[in-house]
C-alpha cells in the first residue's frame, strides 16, 4: 500500500470513507504521528477505518492496529463511534485522540519489534513487551 501524497489528501481520503468523523481521526493522526516519538511515524502510512461493531470478545478491545513501517492500518470501534443518520459520530472526542495516540504508539511498537528482530505477540501482552518500553 503506498502512503498518501499530501496530509490535504489524506484528511479528503478518510472523509470520503467516514464523514466528519472520518477527518477528525485524520488530523488526530497528522497532528500526533511526527511528534509523539524520537524517530516519528510518517502519518501519511496511516489509516484510519471506523467500524461501529464490537472488534474482540467480552466487550474489551476498542483499537486495534496491524501493519508496518511501510503502512499501518488502526481499526476503531463502538465505544468511540455510533452509527448517526450521516455516517459513524463521535462518542467522546478526548477519548478518540487518547485511543489514536494509544494505537500510534503500537505501531511504533511493531516497526520497533521489526527492526531490532524481536518476536512480536498479539495480545495482552504487547501492552508489557521490550518494545513498548522502548518506545
Amino acid at each position: 500500500m503506498l502512503p498518501f501524497a499530501s496530509a490535504a489528501e489524506m484528511v479528503r481520503a478518510h472523509q470520503l470513507m467516514f464523514g466528519e468523523a472520518g477527518q477528525r481521526c485524520a488530523e488526530i493522526v497528522l497532528d500526533w504521528a511526527p511528534r509523539l516519538f524520537a524517530a516519528p511515524i510518517d502519518p501519511l502510512t496511516v489509516r484510519i477505518v471506523l467500524a461501529p461493531v464490537e472488534i474482540g470478545p467480552y466487550n474489551r478491545h476498542r483499537g486495534y492496529c496491524a501493519g508496518d513501517e511501510s503502512a499501518s492500518f488502526i481499526l476503531l470501534n463502538r465505544h468511540h463511534f455510533r452509527l448517526g443518520v450521516s455516517g459513524p459520530e463521535i462518542v467522546n472526542d478526548q477519548a478518540l485522540v487518547d485511543v489514536i495516540v494509544h494505537e500510534l504508539t503500537h505501531t511504533r511498537q511493531q516497526q520497533l519489534f521489526q527492526a531490532n528482530g524481536w518476536s512480536f505477540k498479539r495480545g495482552s501482552g504487547t501492552h508489557r513487551e521490550t518494545g513498548l518500553m522502548a518506545v
